[in-house]
């Protein structure tokens, strides 16, 4: 989760323009246009002037800001978020990894709760130090055990590797270890626990960190001690247990608080002049690392850095591991442009400036400087498009709002918040027309042709669109701007509370011989700029319509965080941009929505309602879709009927890119670009007519043909590379190789071995012409639960077919426990819901050849597993003979033959089984 000073995140996406996003296409070639430049000035470089702020820290366990995006092209961990799809993740320096059952607590289910994780072999740092699970082990106990000064790890792996309630895991004097830890200590004769002293143990792992060496006997003995949240158990085998199941537990390795650190380096060895500057001390920032950095082990690693920490260079990795290394991610392979030029906090003036000479290839000025970048650099090439330049894609992992603080206490007229009632605070938000927000503050007219650019969008609080089915599940509209509702919210509060408010035509609404309220004290950080000045008249306008008015406060950077650090000191209502609330991972409830619905973060929008903080802390740990689902649409209801936010729409991530740049791709959750995917064009010519030399674009081809090529071009390279994001949905299985007949689509077909599940809802057609408008939200509920637990075991949605899903796997086994887990999630699912919403599905599984053309799946493998589907009992699973000879010593449920299974159409006899699940649910 993120720590207060995260609460600044929108700082670098609304104030400098907006972050970077992945270009929605990918340059394959680019013509010059007449008498511009063809390139960079500088080839072997690249300068990207997009950041606005000053990065903080060199150190992944010290980072913790939007700005130390360069920690995903210098550090890795375990994992490594799919580049195209930040919701799944890919391996990197754990080469597999598989999950089970857990030691720490007894009862623990039987899923997400260890993570076994095998190293990749060969691995090292820039400085040729070798990686493997002991490094794991130490880079995580690091970041935990000094939680200083930004408590990255803390915040992050709070409830899951670190139990906050246990005096153990968070001590009386305030350290910090992952849970298990003096256990393992006292385990190899360290120290002894003892829950009021711990110094004994502090002063043992003080030492072992400091002086880290995996030969030594008692280390090891700590290191593989089992009850403990991290376990080394030998050189290549690594785990993580949780204290609780946590399904997304991989989606938090990917950024620095799971980067892999060099202990050899960080030994307390190491000698900055002096004085010593290396080793780990509790809750001690290493001053020397932080400032100057140390190896990594990624494609890039830190070259100089300029004072004020606004600019930093990264230089190519010569030592880098993955040279040579087949299959491995996009955004794990080594590095094409030699150097990256981050220069932080450049002015609009600057960055246009430089972007028009090629002196920057990436920049991001505010949305207000668009006309006049587009003016500079169309009148210097004027064969160049807007829309080659400009390049937009989704929306940050963001909340913007402002904030209605019910605990503030400090307040003149009442003595109590204004907005601590529910009425008035439904009153505001129903006062506020959040589309005129949307059009005037969010959009901008297109500077090469006039068009409208709606740059942001609108929803509910408090999770942004796009992050899945716990994502407004009830499809809940936003507050509907209605001044009518508001005067009538903003009567009753004031006969129930004893105020009146003034309209502007003089009639009072409320309690006239209470006290007059006519105005809410608003903080915001300072200078006022052209936004809050905006957004506050939108805002006077609307309540003013209620007899309301906004009472501006202009803060300073320090002093607005200081208020915001508790309710009780933050203004009635703040916020505005560029204050907002960003997520880490892709987990709505955990990243979002317990921050700012509890008072976990501090954040001033939480209600002290305990049904609600109830739910939300058991949301993320609930392992059944279903159950989720349902505490989450309870958990809206409380927070959309409590009202604690005036909503800002989430803006659009956009960003100027020189058009010789090609391959952009960003990292949502690490604000980071992938500097090693990013390469120049092949142009050789600067005349407006000239081609790109194409040799190197015509090798990947030469097999099939240099007419063929010649023939489809560049459309060649798009289709191959939309082939590959589409086939990155797998999370344990290294990146696949992209085939020729693959790069061609439609051109060819291709032939495989696969396992097919069809999946069909029992009872839909009758629902449907009953209840149609029922039966459209089971459905969509239908579908809301089933594709998560698709991707969960690497299966590739073919198509649906009305109620029905045709799914393709590579493994019979996973076809099958995938199945298994759909039946027991639903069971969970229909236990809690109504007769109405009840899902009921038959499944039917076999594995044989299969074509694949268009984007679709045909042969006999298919019919069969069409035929076989309709023998499943409702909430049950057959399978083919084919099947049960791969799976059948591999699950632990029974297998019963049918006695009669006679398949229509279907030529070759063959046996069906039936899976009995029903003891097991």
């Amino acid at each position: 989760m993120k720590s207060l000073a995260l609460f600044i995140a929108a700082l670098l996406i609304v104030s400098s323009g907006f972050a970077l996003i992945p270009r929605s296409s990918i340059i394959s070639s680019y013509t010059c246009p007449s008498g511009s430049p063809c390139g960079p000035s500088d080839p072997s470089q690249l300068i990207d002037e997009s950041i606005a702020e000053p990065y903080d820290y060199l150190d992944p366990s010290q980072g913790f800001f939007i700005a130390d995006g360069y920690f995903a092209s210098v550090f890795q961990g375990l994992v490594a978020f799919n580049p195209y799809n930040s919701s799944e993740v890919v391996p990197a320096l754990a080469s597999s990894w598989t999950v089970s059952a857990g030691p720490l607590y007894s009862g623990s289910p039987n899923f997400y709760t260890q993570w076994n994780f095998r190293m990749r072999q060969n691995t090292w740092f820039s400085d040729g130090n070798p990686i493997n699970a002991y490094v794991a082990w130490f880079s995580f106990v690091r970041i935990l055990y000094m939680n200083s000064p930004t408590k990255v790890g803390l915040t992050n792996y709070a409830s899951i590797t670190l139990n906050l309630t246990n005096p153990l895991d968070v001590t009386p004097d305030g350290n910090v270890f992952p849970d298990g830890l003096q256990n393992a200590l006292s385990y190899a004769g360290l120290c002894a626990v003892n829950p009021n002293n711990d110094q004994g143990c502090v002063s043992a792992l003080n030492s072992m960190l400091s002086n880290f060496n995996w030969n030594n006997a008692t280390q090891l003995k700590v290191m593989s001690y089992p009850d403990q949240a991290y376990v080394a158990s030998s050189n290549s085998s690594f785990t993580i247990n949780t204290i609780q199941p946590y399904s997304q537990t991989l989606l938090i390795l990917p950024s620095q608080w799971g980067a892999m650190v060099d202990p050899q380096f960080i030994d307390s060895s190491l000698d900055c002049g002096s004085n010593p500057c290396g080793g780990v001390q509790n809750n001690t920032q290493p001053t020397y690392i932080a400032q100057n950095g140390m190896p990594g082990s990624g494609p890039y690693e830190y070259g100089p850095h300029g004072s004020g920490n606004t600019e930093l260079i990264l230089t190519n990795n010569t030592r880098y591991w993955a040279d040579g290394v087949s299959g491995l991610a996009p955004n794990l392979q080594p590095a094409k442009i030699g150097s990256i030029v981050m220069k932080f906090g450049s002015p609009d003036n600057t960055s246009i400036s430089d972007f028009v000479s090629s002196n920057a290839e990436i920049i991001s000025p505010s949305q207000n400087e668009f006309s006049t970048l587009w003016s500079s650099y169309h009148s210097a090439y004027p064969g160049v498009s807007f829309n080659s330049i400009f390049e937009t894609q989704g929306y940050s992992p963001c909340e913007f709002y402002v904030s209605m603080n019910m605990q503030y206490t400090n307040y003149s007229l009442f003595g109590y918040s204004p907005v601590n009632y529910t009425n008035v605070r439904q009153a505001l938000v129903h006062a506020v027309n959040y589309t005129e927000i949307l059009d005037k503050l969010y959009s901008t007219a297109n500077p090469s042709n006039g068009s409208l650019l709606t740059l942001g969008e609108l929803f509910l609080p408090p999770i942004p669109p796009g992050f899945g089915p716990l994502d407004n599940p009830q499809n809940i509209a936003l507050y509907p701007y209605n001044i009518t509702l508001a005067r009538d919210l903003i009567a009753s509060a004031g006969i129930a509370d004893g105020f009146y408010v003034k309209l502007p035509n003089g009639t009072s609404l409320g309690d006239t011989s209470g006290n007059l309220f006519d105005s809410i004290d608003f903080a915001f950080i300072a200078p006022e700029g052209s936004y809050v000045q905006g957004l506050i008249s939108i805002l006077n306008q609307g309540l003013d319509q209620i007899g309301v008015n906004v009472n501006p406060e202009g803060l300073s950077f320090n002093q607005f965080v200081a208020d915001e650090s508790l309710p009780t000191t933050t203004p009635p209502m703040s916020g505005a941009a560029p204050v907002g609330w960003c997520a880490d991972w892709a987990d709505p409830i955990y990243q979002f929505f317990y921050d700012l619905g509890t008072q976990a973060a501090g954040q001033p929008s939480w209600v002290d309602n305990a049904t609600l903080t109830n739910l939300l802390g058991k949301i993320p740990f609930e392992p059944y879709l279903g159950l989720q689902i349902q505490q989450t649409e309870e958990a809206y209801n409380i927070f959309t009927q409590l009202a604690t936010m005036i909503q800002l729409p989430d803006g659009v991530v956009s960003y100027f890119v020189q058009p010789y740049v090609q391959n952009v791709t960003y990292s949502p959750f690490q604000y980071a670009i992938y500097y090693d995917m990013i390469s120049y064009s092949s142009s050789t010519s600067n005349s407006g007519n000239s081609h790109p030399n194409q040799l190197s674009l015509l090798i990947p081809y030469l097999a099939i043909g240099v007419a063929v090529v010649a023939v489809i071009g560049g459309s060649v390279l798009a289709i191959r590379r939309r082939e590959k994001r589409k086939n990155l949905g797998m999370l344990a299985s290294p990146m696949p190789k992209v085939s020729i007949a693959g790069a061609l689509g439609k051109l060819q077909e291709t032939r495989r071995l696969a396992a097919i599940m069809f999946t069909d809802m029992v009872g839909f057609t009758n629902l449907n012409q009953t209840n149609e408008a029922q039966a459209l939200k089971v459905l969509e509920r239908h579908n809301q639960l089933l594709r998560p637990l698709f991707l969960k075991y690497h299966g590739r949605e073919v198509k649906t077919i009305g109620d029905s899903f045709l799914v393709e796997f590579d493994s019979a086994l996973d076809a099958t426990n995938c199945a298994i887990d759909i039946q027991k999630s639903l069971y969970q699912y229909n236990l809690s819901t109504s007769e109405d919403w009840k899902i009921r599905l038959r499944i039917g599984i076999h594995v044989g050849d299969v074509v694949h053309k268009n984007n679709d799946i045909f042969g006999d493998a298919v019919n069969i597993a069409s035929r076989i589907e309709p023998l499943a009992e409702p909430e049950g699973v057959c399978i083919s003979q084919q099947v049960f000879d791969q799976i059948h010593n591999k699950i632990e449920y029974p297998l019963k033959r049918l006695d009669k299974a006679e398949l229509k159409d279907v030529k070759f006899p063959t046996n069906v089984y039936s899976i009995d699940i029903s003891s097991k649910k």
